[in-house]
């Protein structure tokens, strides 16, 4: 995720808030400085509930400070639970999964143009199947590439050519925060 929006909603008036309460017949109007209504939007073909914020212009400062003091805190919040999104992310294969399309992705577009364009090696096609494992005891990220069972000599090229190692340690840090050992690999058995 890299940007995260918390929209609220603050209508100003010039003027003087009233809310009106009805006793039988009898209007009772009582002076108020700012009020919050829940409405019901349809955006982009989705309904949901938002709350709108009327308040005096005479009170809109202090209003203001209000919502300085909720966005700071919805920054420390969201930004904790960032951060504990991605502790012990490879044991869980469910948190893994949210970034994982996006990470072969580009891993598939990166990597594949460094080996066959810049490098010149010919041997190498789009990534079909790539699959990790992350070995605890090791503390090694296993990136496994079926496509290429029987050809030992392109993971030794992926293994061992400074580029392509670089660029892999650049998206793992992107996409998980990893900052460990990899290899590349082509037998996905964890024992």
């Amino acid at each position: 995720m890299d940007t995260f929006y918390n929209f609220n909603l603050l209508t100003v008036f010039d003027g003087d808030l009233r809310e009106i309460y009805f006793k039988d017949n009898e209007k009772c109007p009582k002076k108020i400085t700012d009020i919050k209504y829940i409405n019901r939007h349809i955006i982009n073909g989705k309904e949901g509930f938002f709350r709108v914020h009327f308040v005096e212009k005479s009170i809109f400062e202090q209003i203001s400070n209000c919502y300085d003091d909720i966005f700071i805190s919805n920054n420390i919040m969201y930004s904790k639970l960032i951060d504990e999104f991605y502790i012990s992310l490879w044991n869980n294969p469910k948190k893994v999964s949210i970034l994982w399309e996006s990470f072969v992705k580009d891993l598939n577009s990166k990597v594949y143009w460094i080996a066959k364009y810049d490098l010149k090696f010919t041997d190498i096609n789009r990534f079909e199947n790539i699959d990790y494992y992350y070995n605890k005891t090791e503390c090694i990220l296993y990136l496994n590439i079926d496509d290429y069972y029987d050809k030992d000599y392109v993971l030794k090229f992926l293994n061992e050519t400074s580029e392509i190692i670089n660029e892999t340690k650049s998206l793992l840090l992107k996409h998980f925060r990893y900052t460990g050992n990899f290899l590349y690999d082509n037998n996905y058995l964890p024992f």
